[in-house]
């Protein structure tokens, strides 16, 4: 029974085949975690990556709801979700991760900038979390609809990437070269190599009926939005570069320790090992007057505040982390 089941959820980690049968138990152990013993087809032992599931419900300000799974999931790695403001002002929501006891975990806050904004948003967590078991909704200020909540978990191929999987999610127009047959790691150091890649769409199997991409097909992009584009349709992951440099621009004021000498990639990860770190400021030429700060800076911030700081004066980009 082992084996058939693994044989009939195959390659591609099909969606559908993945909630029917990782999710059963056979002699009390969950088949997600036997099949990944054997032939690795199954996500990630005791966690089935996929949409939990919730209706589209609006949560009014100040208020909050629980959500229990129906399963117990480990090794959860990313939380995505989508807010739909109703307010004529802007909105904060919180979607929550609960274990067994009932403590938070993390979360995803989404804001929403303007009237009626409609925001699909994901958080990376560092380690993953395991024993969650519910997510709760909560209303920090204004109401929202809530929805398309998903999990994504750990698994061996994605390991030691820092891009954020965003589950069908695709780019509109701005493909730069499709490679085929590539695992994740290796598209992942291909969009790296090139420096106007901003993430790539990955193909997987979930059952689209748009173009022609293939499982394991990699299509780096020169765009990070994701808005308008339904990767299901076409068979589509997008994988999301952390960081998103804003040209001319800077932070100032937060006391930052000053690294010498450092590439963009080594800024990155110093900011990677900071648990308050935002961003961070990068010297570059502008031909500024003021020497401050050289090319090759690294300046790493706990604050998003560009307001009155000139990065052009001061020679410096700034570069956000966004998950």
């Amino acid at each position: 029974g082992r084996k058939r089941t693994c044989e009939y959820i195959g390659k591609g980690n099909k969606e559908f085949r993945l909630n029917k049968f990782c999710n059963k138990h056979k002699k009390g152990e969950l088949i997600s975690k036997s099949c990944c013993k054997t032939c690795k087809k199954c996500t990630i032992c005791g966690c089935v990556a996929g949409e939990i599931p919730m209706k589209r419900q609006f949560v009014d300000s100040g208020k909050s709801t629980i959500i229990q799974l129906n399963t117990t999931l480990n090794n959860v790695r990313q939380l995505v979700g989508k807010s739909e403001g109703m307010q004529p002002t802007p909105s904060s929501t919180d979607f929550i991760l609960l274990n067994s006891k009932g403590d938070e975990l993390g979360k995803l806050n989404i804001h929403a900038t303007n009237y009626a904004a409609v925001v699909k948003q994901s958080v990376v967590f560092d380690p993953a979390f395991r024993d969650v078991t519910a997510v709760k909704l909560n209303s920090l200020w204004n109401g929202a609809y809530l929805s398309e909540l998903e999990v994504i978990c750990d698994d061996e191929e994605n390991d030691n990437t820092v891009y954020a999987r965003i589950v069908k999610g695709c780019v509109f127009r701005s493909n730069i070269i499709l490679h085929k047959n590539k695992s994740v790691k290796e598209c992942a150091d291909i969009c790296d190599s090139m420096p106007n890649c901003m993430g790539f769409e990955y193909g997987v199997e979930h059952g689209g009926t748009l173009g022609t991409y293939e499982p394991r097909d990699c299509q780096p992009q020169s765009s990070r939005t994701i808005t308008y584009c339904h990767g299901g349709d076409w068979n589509l992951d997008f994988y999301q570069y952390p960081y998103v440099r804003i040209v001319k621009s800077c932070v100032r004021g937060n006391d930052s320790k000053l690294y010498r000498d450092k590439s963009v990639k080594e800024c990155e990860a110093i900011c990677d090992n900071l648990s308050t770190c935002k961003g961070f400021d990068y010297g570059v030429s502008y031909g500024s007057d003021n020497q401050l700060y050289m090319p090759g800076d690294c300046l790493p911030q706990t604050s998003l505040n560009t307001d009155s700081c000139g990065g052009e004066y001061y020679n410096l980009d700034f570069y956000r982390r966004d998950n």
